[in-house]
């Protein structure tokens, strides 16, 4: 087993893109398309007026310039007659260009082909093999534990490929990706780690943890574990986000604000989420599990929750949880705090006990729930207008006084 830590020691060099336009025809459209770190995209385009690669190099070069969009404007082109260059205007400040296009003339076959000149390489930049203590990539080899304290980390983030899982991925003080622009997808490391631990902090003084992570493990069963986040700017989005894609992955989140699917069209797969707390139950933690997550069991001893997803077991002992969309749940049950259930889908059991109350009266969205059950000093409130009890509310254990009341 082996430790690498990151650095952020990697002396930065500009990048340097090379687009190579072929079989033009006249009419054809050349398209480089930038997209910003916020997920936010911006094209210049040229339509040939000659059937040269030159005629296209020298528009598209042109188009690039005079372009003043702020995902141009840090990028110079450079025609090259044969083909045109991007290159970035501060060293260290990497970019991503894409190139299409569109048939205009009588064959459609023609090409704009990137390839990488020179790399951007910067204290900034996962993929900067100068940032590492090892000299190298983390997942070279097997058994490595990689520590990340104290960096911002905005490039090279598609760590997919490497070839051995890492054992463990400590975060800590660090910021790893960008919030995403409205109605972008936020751009994640996507990495290997049987286990992820962000926040982890034992020793005097409260650390200063940076926002946001955003961390995909991809098709790789892990466990992540959440034990502080910083706050996010701005707060109405989460400071951790996490993807997978592993049905037997697991989420502890002990304190901070965490979102899984949290932007509309992410997906993600797992088993467990397990949300509690520090030191305050009811306001340690902030959960948001989106609509495109297919997720098994969602336990809760504490903290706040919005679960917008399908589930098989909600186990609510402590905090307040709200559902909503339309995912069904199997099985809920509330024995502390309140869970408002606005979900139009289906609950199967429904069991208040303890001192848990279910609130099904907080949304006009009709609403099955198939078999109610309260016990102790549990408690139900529906709308039977708009809630279909499919049985009646039975007692949860077999002996005891119960007390039903209407109100």
């Amino acid at each position: 087993m082996s430790t690498i830590r990151f650095l952020a020691i990697a002396d930065v060099v500009a990048q340097v893109d090379k687009f190579t336009p072929a079989d033009v025809e006249v009419g054809d459209i050349f398209t480089l398309t930038a997209t910003g770190l916020n997920g936010t995209t911006a094209s210049v385009s040229f339509t040939a007026t000659a059937a040269t690669v030159a005629n296209v190099t020298a528009g598209l070069t042109a188009a690039w310039n005079d372009s003043t969009n702020a995902l141009h404007t840090p990028i110079t082109a450079a025609d090259n007659t044969t083909d045109l260059t991007l290159t970035a205007d501060v060293p260290g400040v990497a970019f991503s260009v894409e190139a299409s296009t569109t048939n205009g003339g009588a064959v459609d076959d023609q090409t704009l082909t990137r390839a990488v000149v020179t790399k951007n390489e910067g204290p900034n930049d996962y993929s900067s093999t100068d940032n590492w203590s090892g000299g190298a990539l983390p997942g070279g080899a097997a058994n490595q534990d990689v520590f990340i304290e104290g960096a911002t980390i905005l490039y090279g983030l598609d760590q997919s490929g490497i070839a051995n899982t890492l054992d463990s991925l400590n975060i800590s003080e660090s910021r790893i990706g960008s919030n995403p622009a409205s109605g972008c997808l936020a751009i994640y490391l996507q990495i290997k780690a049987t286990a992820v631990n962000i926040g982890q902090h034992t020793g005097p003084g409260t650390p200063t943890e940076l926002t946001p992570i955003n961390i995909d493990v991809g098709a790789t069963a892990s466990t992540v574990t959440v034990y502080n986040t910083g706050t996010n700017s701005p707060a109405t989005m989460p400071a951790v986000r996490i993807k997978t894609n592993h049905a037997d992955t697991k989420v502890y989140v002990r304190k901070g604000k965490f979102g899984i699917g949290f932007e509309p069209g992410e997906t993600s797969l797992l088993s467990e989420i397990n949300e509690s707390y520090v030191s305050q139950k009811t306001s340690d933690a902030d959960v948001f599990i989106g609509p495109g997550v297919t997720l098994t069991t969602f336990n809760k001893t504490g903290g706040d929750a919005t679960l917008e997803c399908a589930a098989t077991t909600v186990n609510n002992d402590g905090g307040d949880m709200i559902t909503a969309g339309s995912g069904a749940i199997a099985t809920i049950n509330c024995s502390d705090g309140t869970v408002v259930s606005n979900s139009s889908g289906t609950v199967g059991a429904c069991n208040s006990i303890g001192t848990g109350f279910v609130d099904f009266t907080k949304s006009a969205a009709p609403r099955t729930v198939t078999t109610p059950k309260i016990g102790d000093n549990g408690k139900i409130k529906y709308d039977p207008s708009i809630t279909t009890m499919t049985n009646k509310i039975q007692p949860y254990d077999a002996s005891g006084e119960i007390t039903i009341q209407a109100a």
